[in-house]
């Protein structure tokens, strides 16, 4: 009501003010004025105590009753002798008045400013009301926003061919096009998402060239041979729905688990199928090596020995050699490389990858998780640039530690003795083989995560993958290594946190680094400023989900792949 009194009455200060002036005004005029010329007229007492009837003589007058010496007068009035006298001579104390005047008017200007203050009281209360009002508008905007950002067609992190293809596809569906039209823009897509989109198609009017020439120019232009070795699906390969125990024969678990505890390490290997399989209990129970007992568990699934000629010593020794060349970091370490493995393992086997592709491309993938971070420093690639390590420099800053990974993967596998798992194969399929490896490793290079996405994307927006064709197949393998190797944000909470501590402290330490040697310490790597929950809800949000959705739209037909949900949820733990 205050509120109301004060913003409906804009010029209540003046009420106030005129009030008060009038007030002092008429108690001056009155006290100084009219109040003596009152309070000392015996003709006013008189009429008011006696009655106007009666006769009045200025000063005095006749006593009002009496007998003998005695004689009553009225109010205001003294006898003397037989008369009344007026006897009243008031007079105003001037400095008494002056004094209550000036008290007055404090008064009167204290109530001006205290209106004042009411005023800008009241006025600050609707100002608060309606910054309430703005705050809680903007925050339901903010909420929406952030909604809205979470589904992949708000968040654009599509390449612009991925939106021609959706629009010409927007204009197949809404448009009442002919039927020439229709196979027109068809074609159009299917050159937009095809593999060759700034190549030359040098296979058209082949005759107009000469063969040789032809062949030549196909091979310097696509870096591989003309004619491409048949290989079998990798379904073939794969052991099925039976429980690890029942494919790992005793005599094979116990030449896979010296020095360890094999009732524990087949317990644990039994959940090699889920997705939340724990690399760290297999670390545990392993004595810290769970690349080589996954690998050699592995290696038995897939049967591997008569697939492609290695002998069980051979991969062993090979599991051993790179086991040994990962560093102790705190996340880039043998387990990882082991958890990447078991991704792939999953995407084969529980979701159905192995149908689609060979078996070829399902053992690179193998190997190629084996090895895809072998000897990591701890460090990234920016570093490693800006420092200008040997690996940079000798791999010209670009890719510097994929690079370094798949050569140094190779290296043991070609000069280690008794090493080389691709040994037994011969050279058109050792080819295939090390192209894919290489494709897979240097895939990991985050520098190139969204154009992997763009072209995955192109490809199910367009015609479609086509795995007949050997890039196509490549490109899915790219893609589900690279789903392997951030895999973490996509376990379960305890899996996620544990893998996100890790992270964060090879983060730091690189941060320390930086700082040793007067570098700019990079974003999320400085351990006094950097807040964890923002950088593990930005990986997830911008890296880690993008990726997922487009995978999971594509392998997940039965819905049971839980990644999304837990990816979901674990962004909902960071924000907490």
């Amino acid at each position: 009501m205050g509120i109301v009194l004060q913003i409906s009455r804009p010029n209540l200060e003046i009420h106030v003010a005129g009030i008060s002036f009038c007030f002092l005004v008429l108690y001056i005029v009155l006290t100084f004025g009219g109040y003596s010329a009152f309070i000392n007229n015996p003709r006013i007492w008189h009429q008011i105590l006696v009655g106007t009837n009666t006769s009045f003589t200025e000063i005095q007058m006749d006593c009002i009753s009496g007998s003998g010496s005695t004689c009553t007068c009225p109010f205001m009035y003294t006898a003397v002798g037989s008369k009344c006298e007026w006897s009243a001579h008031l007079h105003v104390l001037q400095e008494q008045e002056i004094t209550f005047i000036i008290s007055i008017l404090l008064i009167c200007i204290s109530s001006f400013m205290l209106q004042q203050h009411v005023r800008e009281y009241a006025f600050n209360l609707l100002d608060r009301q309606h910054a309430v009002i703005n705050l809680s508008d903007q925050n339901a905007n903010l909420q929406q926003q952030l909604k809205e950002m979470r589904n992949d067609d708000n968040l654009d992190l599509d390449s612009p061919i991925t939106k021609v293809i959706k629009v010409i596809r927007d204009i197949q569906v809404k448009g009442d096009l002919e039927a020439d039209v229709m196979e027109s823009l068809d074609y159009v897509i299917m050159l937009l998402s095809s593999n060759q989109l700034f190549l030359p198609n040098l296979n058209v009017n082949k005759d107009a060239m000469d063969t040789d020439v032809n062949k030549w120019l196909n091979a310097m232009i696509n870096n591989q041979e003309v004619q491409k070795p048949k290989a079998e699906s990798a379904s073939n390969i794969h052991a099925g729905d039976a429980h690890l125990a029942g494919v790992l024969s005793s005599e094979a678990v116990n030449r896979m688990t010296f020095g360890t505890s094999q009732a524990n390490v087949i317990e644990v290997l039994e959940n090699v199928d889920t997705w939340e399989f724990d690399i760290f209990e297999l670390s545990k129970v392993t004595g810290g090596r769970p690349l080589y007992h996954l690998g050699m568990a592995l290696f038995e699934i897939y049967n591997f020995h008569s697939g492609f000629n290695v002998e069980e010593s051979v991969m062993r020794a090979f599991l051993q050699k790179v086991e040994a060349a990962y560093r102790p970091n705190s996340y880039h370490n043998s387990a990882h490389a082991a958890d990447v493995m078991h991704s792939m393992h999953y995407f084969l086997t529980v979701l159905g990858l192995n149908e689609l592709v060979t078996s070829e491309d399902a053992f690179a993938g193998i190997v190629a998780a084996a090895m895809h971070d072998v000897d990591h420093p701890g460090f990234n690639n920016a570093f490693m640039i800006a420092t200008m390590t040997p690996q940079a420099i000798r791999y010209n800053d670009v890719s510097v530690l994929e690079h370094h990974h798949a050569s140094l993967g190779f290296d043991i596998m070609l000069n280690e003795p008794g090493c080389n798992v691709l040994g037994g194969v011969p050279p058109d399929r050792y080819k295939a083989l090390r192209t894919s490896i290489l494709s897979m490793v240097l895939a990991t290079d985050m520098t190139g995560h969204f154009e992997y996405i763009a072209k995955f994307k192109n490809k199910m927006n367009g015609s479609g993958l086509e795995f007949s064709d050997p890039k196509d197949r490549q490109l899915c393998m790219d893609i589900a290594i690279k789903c392997g190797d951030i895999n973490n944000a996509a376990k379960s909470q305890s899996l996620c946190t544990q893998w996100a501590m890790n992270i964060m402290d090879e983060f730091f330490k690189q941060g320390d680094e930086e700082r040793r040697r007067g570098l700019p310490i990079s974003m999320f790597m400085d351990r006094q400023t950097t807040v964890v929950s923002k950088c593990q809800i930005g990986f997830i949000d911008y890296i880690v989900l993008p990726l997922y959705e487009v995978w999971d739209q594509y392998m997940n037909e039965d819905g049971n792949f839980p990644a999304l949900n837990n990816l979901r949820a674990n962004r909902e733990y960071w924000k907490r």
